[in-house]
């Protein structure tokens, strides 16, 4: 199963002792940790996968801590990561000039481990936090222009549409300009399932919480997809854990994501069938369900910009359907993740909390599952 994902920390500092003493009392109090012995090493790590906070050591070989600093704060993809800055004196002047540089704390080694801890936690609760109100803005901006182009778009594509059909029908089937017209009222169609698909994503509101039985629930969302399996030539495979107790969840908006998740994987199947595997799998503190595709899969450097809005790698689509399946999993906070090879297919992983309290949801009293 999937763990959940832990704040992660990047520690600098070129003694090795006290780096495997700072490692294992992060650790233990929960955090994932990097480490790197000198200033460019740290560098690098940092650049390359972006921790939650830096501790960084004053005294480093060939480079300090302060350029170290100064070189983290200007760089856009590190600049807002908080730095925690170890020194074995208490000099102002070098206090001074480290938060002049952006410098968020000062830790005086010899420390006590329960006030490190604490004054770590501190900075990464606030910076999560600053985080996560980043992205709620961005989130509203995101509405806000959804709504504007919906409203936008939605009256000239009728009238298009409209004129294209009538078009169409006084034109022989021999006649080009009737194949241009058809061609120009199917795109008006996908355009308008674009727009369905923008209002649905701004309607996604997270209802009432219940209670159900996860199998149940996943057989009945195949069970709409059984015809379009069958065309494409598509064989449906489930692996669905035999003793599993209910889960809490949106029903209606999970349902929504794992549909999104098989549309996509049958449209990647569809010009040659293949295997569509679904499993469920669950523990004593969280679940997972698993859609395995056999189809053309999705490049390596694609990975990371499907769950952007509007991004396809397809010759039709919207590019909404991974972002709305990421928005209504994060709601749960649940984690999803892709993982794909060009030519061999595709694995999408929803994971969620077996007690799901999900953000701006009413949770009502726990309720027998539903059998239906």
């Amino acid at each position: 199963m999937i763990a959940a994902e832990r704040p992660t920390i990047l520690v600098i500092d070129d003694d090795h002792m006290l780096l495997k003493m700072i490692s294992r009392i992060l650790e233990q109090a929960g955090f994932s940790v990097t480490t790197a012995d000198n200033g460019e090493e740290g560098l690098q790590k940092a650049a390359d996968n972006p921790p939650d906070l830096i501790i960084l050591d004053f005294m480093l070989p060939h480079m300090n801590g302060l350029e170290v600093c100064r070189r983290l704060k200007g760089s856009p993809d590190t600049g807002l990561i908080p730095v925690i800055m170890l020194t074995s004196d208490d000099f102002i002047d070098t206090k001074v000039a480290g938060f002049e540089l952006g410098v968020h704390d000062y830790i005086t080694k010899p420390f006590n481990a329960q006030e490190f801890v604490a004054r770590v936690k501190g900075h990464v609760d606030a910076s999560l936090s600053l985080q996560r109100h980043g992205e709620q803005e961005k989130l509203k901006a995101l509405e806000t222009m959804l709504d504007q182009v919906a409203h936008a778009l939605r009256n000239p594509l009728v009238a298009i549409g409209g004129f294209a059909r009538r078009i169409h029908d006084r034109l022989s089937d021999e006649d080009q300009l009737s194949t241009y017209a058809s061609n120009i009222y199917q795109e008006v169609q996908r355009l308008e399932r674009t727009l369905e698909q923008i209002v649905e994503l701004k309607s996604i509101i997270l209802g009432s919480i219940v209670s159900f039985d996860p199998v149940i629930f996943i057989a009945g969302v195949l069970e709409t997809f059984t015809g379009a399996l069958t065309s494409a030539h598509i064989r449906l495979e489930t692996r669905l854990q035999p003793e599993r107790t209910s889960i809490r969840a949106d029903k209606k908006n999970l349902g929504l994501a794992l549909g999104n998740i098989i549309t996509n994987a049958i449209e990647s199947m569809e010009a040659k069938g293949g295997t569509l595997t679904v499993t469920f799998e669950q523990d004593a503190r969280q679940c997972m369900i698993v859609v395995e595709d056999t189809g053309r899969g999705i490049r390596h450097s694609e990975i990371d910009l499907v769950f952007r809005p509007f991004y396809t790698s397809k010759t039709s689509g919207s590019g909404m359907g991974l972002y709305a399946v990421q928005h209504i999993v994060q709601m749960h906070n649940g984690t999803v993740s892709i993982t794909s090879t060009p030519g061999r297919g595709t694995r999408v992983e929803i994971t969620l909390s077996n007690d799901c309290r999900a953000r701006n949801a009413h949770t009502p009293a726990p309720s027998q599952p539903p059998r239906s």
